[in-house]
């Protein structure tokens, strides 16, 4: 019976060792980027149509983001935990001005994406025309946990100018759910 027990005992503690453990998100860098990005991809259910970002550069570190045409803000991190490269599913939600209703209207959007845990990862968020300024507010979540908020402002103020940091960097994203670029208004 003891030995029942110890192979219990022991097969438990290998089921919990295989097992994946998001443990946080480590935020790399954030603020505004440039890429290639494909055609939108419209969705009669979405607020923001997907692009798929590739050649991924990240210009200015900064939470305020000018509303020009065509600009791209967003985030890069890296999902924190074990075992490395295994994929999870991070959810995440999007509030921002409703560009069709009333000033002072927001929407949220939410999305899952499969990432692997310990791999570069990127969420991005395009300006167009249509874009109202105001705050947005980008949660991740795993499961019910939320692993973090961001808040960004989009601005008109025509003072606020891009000025690329010393440090900017460009990377390449897995080919594995490649995060998506989304376009508010397109």
């Amino acid at each position: 019976m003891r030995s029942v027990l110890i192979t219990v005992a022991l097969l438990a503690v290998a089921r919990l060792a295989g097992a994946q453990e998001v443990s946080g998100i480590t935020i790399l860098s954030y603020g505004i980027y440039r890429a290639d990005l494909s055609p939108p991809k419209q969705n009669p259910s979405a607020q923001l149509p997907q692009s798929n970002a590739r050649n991924i550069c990240h210009v200015m570190t900064t939470w305020i983001v000018p509303a020009d045409d065509e600009r791209l803000f967003g985030v890069a991190y890296r999902i924190e935990g074990s075992p490395r490269g295994k994929l999870v599913e991070i959810r995440r939600t999007v509030r921002f001005p409703d560009p069709a209703a009333p000033a002072g209207s927001y929407v949220t959007t939410e999305g899952t994406t499969k990432r692997p845990i310990g791999a570069l990862s990127y969420g991005g968020w395009g300006i167009d025309e249509h874009t109202r300024p105001g705050p947005w507010t980008v949660a991740f979540f795993y499961g019910d946990r939320r692993l973090t908020e961001l808040n960004f402002t989009v601005t008109r103020d025509k003072s606020f100018k891009v000025v690329p940091d010393e440090n900017s960097q460009c990377f390449l994203v897995s080919e594995v759910g490649t995060h998506n670029a989304r376009v508010a208004g397109r």
